[in-house]
């Protein structure tokens, strides 16, 4: 069995049917749990492919979120249109005179991908 193949038993699965579903609300919020390694963004991917809405991933840290990252730009064609939105606290392994300073990168970055969500994702880049 192909990654296509795999990918197309996904998408027709009853699973990923009724999360279509549930997200033909614009409000909707959906919880996905015992889902297990790249499963996981096969399964998100799918429902990504079959809508033409945003959507808001969020994960439990840093490092999961840099996996699925990883996974789902190498599922999906139009890996340009999926950003990645990092944290902006303090970080406490950069303190200068004892205070905790901003992740300044962090700040640029969630920056720019407001602004490309803003524009409704024009860019090319």
């Amino acid at each position: 069995m192909t990654l296509d193949d795999f990918k197309s038993v996904i998408s027709e699965s009853n699973q990923v049917a009724e999360t279509l579903g549930y997200l033909k609300d614009e409000q909707a919020k959906i919880s996905l749990n015992d889902l297990f390694s790249s499963f996981t963004s096969v399964f998100i991917d799918s429902v990504i492919q079959q809508t033409t809405n945003t959507h808001l991933i969020v994960l439990n840290n840093k490092e999961e979120a840099a996996y699925f990252l990883n996974d789902i730009q190498s599922l999906n064609k139009k890996s340009n249109n999926i950003l990645f939105f990092p944290h902006s606290y303090k970080n406490p392994s950069r303190k200068l005179s004892g205070i905790e300073q901003t992740d300044n990168a962090n700040v640029v970055a969630r920056a720019e991908v407001l602004e490309r969500i803003n524009r409704g994702y024009k860019s090319k880049t």
